[in-house]
């Protein structure tokens, strides 16, 4: 057998492994392969990534002129609420509900988004969106070329990110409490998580093809993959903005 091929208890044994602290994605019931056909299945999670992306921009593209106006405390308040029910909603069985929660996630999401990029260039913008799809693409294929590797990773990406999220929370609090902002220090950190979600794309991707193939489950990647590639392009514009501002 080629070492990038996966007999079914092999499947099941790496996802239960690694779903725990690799985002719990993959239920333990779904198994290998099977279900509707790898296109048909590929094509409605696009099309699932597809549509929250669009509905991300057509947020952003209406309210960029007036979000400044709003409070962000409430915005961000509802996108934590909406997200979270939306993320256990993405959990069920139907199709039907996991899509809605999709939404949830991604809605909200939009007018955060909005606020992060004001008093960011179109053209960066830009420039990011088009390096994030790179990136995006080339971990996809990475993934299909080398899948063992991705799946062994879920545990330790989930550490390292818990690990750079409670860091970041130190450091944002000090420099609040003491008016010393490390930029350097911060740039380190969004590098990081850019390298990690980077491979948590490559890691839900494998995840996805090694499914039971269900318009839910095709739903529910889509979901993952489509919060790997907001923060990895959230972070590449953090990055890039302080180069373009230098």
């Amino acid at each position: 057998m080629n070492n990038n091929q996966y007999d079914e208890n092999e499947s099941l044994s790496s996802e239960k492994k690694y779903g725990a602290f690799g985002g719990g994605r993959v239920r333990e019931a779904d198994g290998d392969a099977g279900g509707i056909s790898v296109v048909k299945y590929n094509l409605i999670l696009g099309g699932v990534l597809f549509w929250g992306f669009l509905a991300n921009a057509l947020i952003c593209f209406f309210t960029r002129s007036v979000i400044e106006e709003w409070n962000p405390i409430p915005i961000l308040v509802g996108y934590l609420v909406f997200a979270l029910v939306g993320v256990l909603m993405t959990r069920s069985r139907s199709a039907v509900v996991s899509f809605i929660g999709y939404n949830l996630v991604v809605l909200p999401l939009g007018f955060m988004l909005s606020l992060f990029l004001v008093g960011y260039e179109p053209y960066l913008i830009t420039s990011v969106f088009l390096m994030t799809a790179a990136v995006t693409l080339t971990m996809m294929l990475l993934s299909l070329v080398f899948p063992r590797l991705f799946l062994s990773m879920g545990r330790a990406l989930g550490i390292t990110l818990l690990i750079v999220i409670v860091f970041q929370l130190i450091f944002t609090f000090v420099a609040l409490a003491t008016g010393v902002f490390n930029d350097s220090l911060f740039l380190l950190i969004d590098w990081v998580v850019v390298v990690v979600f980077s491979l948590y794309i490559g890691y839900d991707w494998a995840i996805a093809q090694k499914r039971y193939r269900t318009v839910d489950a095709a739903v529910d990647s889509a979901c993952a993959l489509y919060l790997d590639i907001i923060n990895l392009f959230i972070r590449l514009l953090s990055i890039m903005g302080r180069r373009s501002r230098k």
